[in-house]
């Protein structure tokens, strides 16, 4: 066993070497310290605690609460745009739900009103019966009813041009040629309309005006065919020679009066063979539908005369197709009214006695 003498000269031996290494280690933590700014640091954070009692969320507070209500806003907004657009929808569907049924019933007691005054004046200008009127009428309203062409404005035209001199029996294919005439160069019942105006006044006028043309031309139905079947109907009708006018100068040649009434109706009526042939084939029961008879004859005819009646068939905007069916439910309405109030001297004689009674 050691001695105590020993162990105690131990004990201050071990005592002074901790001591020692006490005090390297502190010289290490200093440097250490102030390499790396632990001193600066300890006052920086304590700044900052100081800076940090001073701060107030309030304003922050606010800013978040004010966001929040906006949001609220833009929400609320947001809900009455979608219900408004909600509520056009329905109104919409509403008004075009009205304006095939409720408001067709007056067009087409409108309609039934323009036939009986049309078959009027048709049958004073040509000596026709009322029943040899109507099957010319009917003629045209199975166009309009196939087509998206109007029956009022074709029956106005026909009234016109026939109290101008003109032959029933060719004006009906000369309007329906018309319209598919208008078809083909792709514009719709608009246009019809404006280029039935000017030809019903180059018509009565004995022959094809050049400011008639201009117009029809402007309303973009004046295509190079149809200028063609003019030129071509003035040569057979010996109203041109051959090669004297060509599609550059139909125009001016115009003011020298070849594209008479004739060859006005044969022109148009090339446009309109194919469709009379399909509807023939319908009335005789050969087919149950224009389309099927299109379908099976269309090889038999000219490409010009099948494209225009398919054409003058199409829809080509939401807009045609809606009226397209207006106009066929109007029509459909209006035969009601002819079975309710009859013909033109059946009406006649109904109408009268209403108004000596009243």
């Amino acid at each position: 066993m050691p001695s105590i003498d020993k162990r105690i000269t131990e004990m201050r031996f071990d005592n002074a070497q901790f001591e020692r290494g006490i005090a390297q280690s502190m010289k290490s933590l200093d440097k250490l310290q102030e390499k790396l700014g632990m001193k600066e640091a300890s006052v920086g954070i304590d700044e900052l605690h100081k800076r940090l009692q001073t701060v107030s969320l309030a304003s922050l507070a606010q800013s978040v609460g004010d966001i929040s209500k906006r949001f609220t806003t833009l929400g609320i907004v947001g809900v009455t745009a979608i219900q408004n657009i909600t509520n056009s929808a329905i109104n919409a569907g509403k008004q075009m739900a009205r304006s095939l049924s409720v408001d067709q019933l007056s067009a087409g007691f409108g309609k039934y009103e323009q036939k009986m005054s049309s078959v009027q004046t048709i049958m004073n200008a040509t000596g026709l019966s009322i029943e040899q009127v109507s099957k010319h009428l009917d003629d045209l309203m199975w166009f309009s009813d196939e087509t998206s062409y109007g029956f009022t404005d074709m029956t106005a035209a026909l009234a016109t041009m026939t109290a101008s001199g003109g032959d029933v029996e060719k004006l009906i294919p000369m309007i329906m040629g018309v319209a598919n005439a208008t078809a083909y160069a792709g514009k719709g019942a608009a246009e019809f309309s404006r280029v039935m105006y000017n030809l019903n006044q180059s018509y009565g006028l004995g022959h094809l005006q050049a400011m008639d043309w201009k117009s029809v031309e402007m309303a973009g139905a004046g295509s190079r065919q149809l200028k063609q079947m003019l030129i071509d109907a003035g040569v057979a009708a010996g109203t041109l020679k051959e090669g004297q006018v060509d599609v550059g100068t139909f125009m001016d040649s115009l003011k020298d009066g070849w594209a008479n009434k004739a060859v006005m109706e044969s022109a148009f009526g090339k446009f309109a063979e194919f469709t009379l042939a399909v509807k023939e084939a319908v009335d005789n029961g050969t087919y149950e539908t224009a389309s099927e008879a299109m379908e099976a004859m269309y090889k038999n005819y000219g490409e010009i005369g099948v494209t225009a009646f398919r054409s003058a068939q199409q829809a080509k905007s939401f807009t045609e197709a809606i009226e397209a069916t207006k106009d066929a439910v109007s029509s459909g309405w209006m035969r009601s009214f002819e079975l309710i109030f009859g013909n033109l001297k059946e009406a006649t004689a109904l109408w009268t006695a209403v108004t000596n009674t009243l």
